[in-house]
């Protein structure tokens, strides 16, 4: 929207740094504002061309901004812009008429912006003068959110200092809109900070996972706080930063509902306690120990009396690896009169204790404190047992190639390892907190995974052989034991495990197979060899009682007919059996050679002269397992001369080879007899002869299809009874795994 006529007229109510440019892009109105923020004055840059006057002016994206408005298209731009990397600001872009109405100007506003701060604002003036301070600091923006929080603010919450980098960065949290603080009461406190006053804050108990934006990061602890707000004001008057100071009073707080100023009532409080408890006072250097409770003696083997006479008696037990954070940290809380926490070893004896101590202020002495000394030895110990064993057992869990998944007394499931996912192929957060069995159960297999998983909830282990659902939708054999985890009588969870048997299955199957194949391939070889024989037999038996010279020549063909085809049998037989042992071995194929050489083997056949041969092959490199492609080829063109249709005038084969770096596609046509219909789909069963003119051994196609699928391949058959037959095999291209394994 284009507003405005006379631009030098609509800045008297602008408060903001503001200036307007013709449509040329030259200064036209400079306000007081600009001024202050450019240092420049309006006589300085009227008249001249904008982007010449300041680098800002002159980047890229906001000359783009201008030309827009200049064009009628104003508002906001997204990208803060700085004079003094200190302060940020928002530009707007306004169109305006100008005056004599034939062209547009543009008024550029700038707004003071909160956010999308550069770095050095962000960090704040005070930053270098609070960072290592004791005192735990934080300071806010006017508009609530956190410009920094120093290391001590996080300590308050045994967090580290990063706690404060993360709330900077996210933007998640507003203390205005703290709804903690507000149940607190403390909303009065913070609206007289933020509007300009200095205000304490009075002790309160507040817990960083109460407040919604806060609970992300973890820090579950309740404190007793109190402290101050205070606003840091600019030059204008407006308020810049907010300051809040707060200190940790919990120990006092603890320490007054537990301690009293009547040392015998004290002394009688602690006797029987677990652990030390001291109380000392700080001048200087040195530390005068005013009461220290008879716990002493089990933990340090000193009485009351000796250390209250020698103070340093504690100090020379520490670990000589501990003492120098021992007196550094106990020092540096004493002298700053903060809390101290501390944890270390001490040599007593010979053995070493793990030790616990904590010591606070007390009182309106800043110099008295008050403290604790606990012996956690058999907590570090266990500590450590405990993550060895976790750590053993994770290992073991994570990396176990068996499935493993842990439910809890609902079934759910609480974990789930890398063998559980490569299994089924469900990621963790498809299965964590849901229900196993209605993610990985099939159908009809409900009834069976409800059985198991109540027997081992009563505290059996179970196993049982099933399927599971894989997450692709297949099936997947199994075996799955139950495990119960029991506490006492109870059992609270339970372990299922879970056996690919895959592999075992195919193995089962393919043996199956085997076998049945091996019952048929010895009825068949045993009847193949004794038909062939037999007639040998039978025709040596005429041959011995006939007495006519010339039939004899007939029966000697005869028999030597027969024995070729046994010899031609027993080498079929030969080759499945090569096929099914024979390791792959690769090598260049030269498949115009391999097709020459088997036509020429295969030219003893009868009518093998009579046959018209075309072979088309794309030349390239190709590399696979000679023999299988042999075979391949010598059964496909022996099919081809045996089942050639008699009653045709021609007969002919086509072998079309195509080679790419992936693939070859082969193709085998002939004009032959053809196969019908009903008997294609048995066609590459072992022995089976699809047609009564079949004098072979039933197996050629048999040791066909077992060669491609050996080469991981596939063959097609397409054929009509009268017609003829065509072949069609895809065999993958091993050139990169030849060339890899070189």
């Amino acid at each position: 929207m284009i507003v405005g006529k006379k631009g030098g007229l609509a800045l008297e109510s602008i408060t903001e740094a503001a200036f307007i440019i013709d449509g040329h892009m030259n200064v036209v109105v400079w306000n007081e504002g600009m001024e202050g923020l450019t240092k420049l004055t309006q006589r300085e840059v009227v008249g001249n061309a904008l982007p010449q006057i300041m680098d800002q002016f002159s980047q890229g994206w906001f000359v783009t901004c201008l030309e827009k408005a200049l064009k009628g298209k104003g508002g906001f731009s997204s990208v803060p812009l700085s004079f003094d990397d200190l302060q940020v600001f928002t530009p707007s872009f306004t169109p305006m008429e100008s005056s004599d109405e034939q062209s547009v100007s543009c008024l550029v506003m700038f707004h003071r912006s909160f956010r999308d701060l550069r770095k050095k604002e962000e960090d704040s003036r005070y930053k270098p003068l609070i960072e290592e301070s004791p005192v735990a600091t934080a300071i806010y923006r006017p508009d609530g959110t956190p410009k920094y929080y120093n290391r001590a603010y996080g300590n308050i919450w045994g967090a580290g200092s990063e706690i404060g980098r993360k709330l900077v960065k996210s933007g998640s949290y507003n203390i205005l809109e703290d709804e903690q603080l507000d149940e607190l009461g403390m909303r009065p406190f913070l609206e007289k900070g933020f509007s300009g006053e200095t205000a304490d804050i009075p002790c309160i108990a507040y817990n960083p996972e109460r407040t919604r934006a806060l609970r992300p990061y973890g820090m579950d602890i309740t404190k007793f706080i109190k402290g101050h707000i205070f606003p840091i004001m600019d030059e204008g008057g407006m308020v810049e930063e907010v300051v809040l100071v707060i200190s940790d009073v919990t120990y006092q707080m603890q320490a007054e509902e537990i301690l009293t100023e009547n040392h015998l009532k004290f002394q009688l409080l602690t006797m029987g306690l677990p652990g030390v408890i001291y109380e000392y006072e700080q001048e200087g250097d040195n530390a005068i120990v005013k009461y220290i409770s008879q716990g002493c003696i089990e933990m340090f083997g000193y009485t009351p009396e000796e250390i209250l006479h020698d103070p340093l008696l504690i100090q020379s037990l520490v670990h000589p690896e501990d003492v120098d954070q021992f007196i550094r940290t106990s020092n540096y809380s004493a002298h700053n009169a903060i809390k101290w926490e501390w944890e270390g070893r001490f040599i007593i004896s010979g053995q070493t204790k793990w030790i616990e101590g904590k010591s606070d202020t007390h009182g309106s002495n800043p110099k008295v404190r008050y403290g604790m000394l606990l012996d956690v030895t058999e907590r570090k110990l266990a500590e450590q047992r405990s993550k060895h064993n976790e750590l053993l057992f994770t290992q073991l869990f994570d990396n176990s190639p068996l499935g493993l998944v842990l439910l809890d007394e609902q079934h759910k499931v609480l974990q789930v390892n890398q063998g559980f996912i490569n299994i089924f192929g469900y990621s963790r957060q498809d299965l964590l907190g849901c229900q196993v069995n209605d993610i990985i159960v099939p159908e009809g297999y409900k009834e069976e995974a409800l059985d198991i998983e109540l027997l081992t909830a009563e505290g059996e282990i179970n196993s049982i052989e099933s399927m599971r659902r894989h997450k692709n939708g297949s099936l997947v054999p199994v075996i799955i034991y139950g495990v119960p985890v029991a506490l006492g009588n109870e059992t609270i969870g339970i372990y299922g495990i879970y056996v690919d048997i895959t592999d075992r299955k195919k193995v089962e199957n393919e043996l199956q197979v085997r076998n049945e194949e091996l019952d048929n391939f010895v009825y068949k070889v045993s009847h193949d060899l004794r038909a062939p024989l037999s007639s040998v037999l039978g025709l040596v038996y005429l041959a011995r009682h006939d007495n006519s010279r010339n039939l004899l020549k007939t029966y000697i063909d005869l028999i030597g007919n027969r024995v070729e085809q046994l010899d031609h049998f027993i080498n079929d037989v030969l080759s499945h059996s090569k096929n099914l042992k024979l390791q792959l071995e690769v090598s260049e194929i030269d498949l115009n050679d391999t097709v020459t050489r088997c036509f020429e083997e295969l030219s003893y056949l009868p009518n093998a002269e009579n046959i018209k041969k075309e072979v088309n092959i794309h030349p390239a490199e190709f590399y696979s397992d000679q023999w299988r492609i042999n075979e391949v080829f010598r059964n496909l063109i022996s099919n081809t001369i045996k089942y050639l249709d008699p009653a045709k005038a021609e007969h002919f084969v086509t072998i079309d080879i195509d080679v790419s770096d992936i693939q070859v596609e082969i193709c085998v046509s002939d004009n032959g007899i053809g196969i019908s219909q009903a008997t294609i789909p048995k066609i590459f069963d072992m022995f089976y002869r699809a047609t009564e003119f079949s004098e072979g051994s039933g197996i050629g196609l048999y040791i066909v299809k077992n060669a491609v699928d050996k080469l991981g391949g596939r063959i097609d058959v397409s054929s009509k009874e009268g017609d003829g037959t065509t072949f069609k095999i895809v065999l993958p291209n091993m050139k990169d795994s030849w060339k890899s394994s070189y």
